[in-house]
């Protein structure tokens, strides 16, 4: 259970700060490389951190808070090491540049708060987690089979099956 001092309020606090601070690294990256495209790989390594993070301020490591954590993590690193080689290989992502040639001159400011709301979408994410990790008791039957079907899922998507 979430520790009685912090309480989930804190732990929803802590998440967005980290997540916050995240996408304004995503942010300036952007406005360093001139690349959009790695403003999604740092919001899905972002994302992966703070659950890891949040799921370990919420409690004690136990086998089913392991179990999400492993699997999370492979979620993370999957999809932020898949945009990152996309990144690599194009100049920009299509979808971030329509935006900012519709923000035209106020694009640099827009950005920064679109990310912002990336943010409190991915601290929504990190909340599941959270809550999917501190079930209470033994990792049951369906568990099992929710794990099974996430590993599939991500087998099927690193093998493109």
């Amino acid at each position: 259970m979430v520790d009685a001092e912090m309480g989930y309020g804190g732990l929803i606090l802590s998440a967005f700060l980290l997540m916050s601070a995240a996408m304004t690294l995503a942010w300036a990256v952007q406005r360093l490389t001139g690349n959009n495209g790695w403003i999604d790989t740092i919001w899905s390594t972002s994302v992966g951190i703070t659950a890891t993070v949040a799921v370990m301020l919420a409690g004690p490591l136990t086998l089913r808070r392991a179990a999400v954590l492993a699997l999370v993590g492979a979620w993370s690193l999957r999809l932020a090491s898949h945009i990152a080689h996309r990144t690599l290989r194009a100049h920009d992502d299509p979808r971030y540049r329509a935006l900012m040639e519709q923000w035209g001159g106020a694009s640099a400011r827009k950005l920064w708060q679109f990310l912002q709301y990336q943010a409190i979408v991915g601290i929504v994410l990190v909340m599941s987690i959270v809550l999917a990790a501190a079930k209470p008791g033994l990792i049951s039957v369906w568990d099992g089979l929710c794990y099974a079907l996430a590993l599939s899922a991500l087998l099927g998507e690193f093998f493109h099956i």
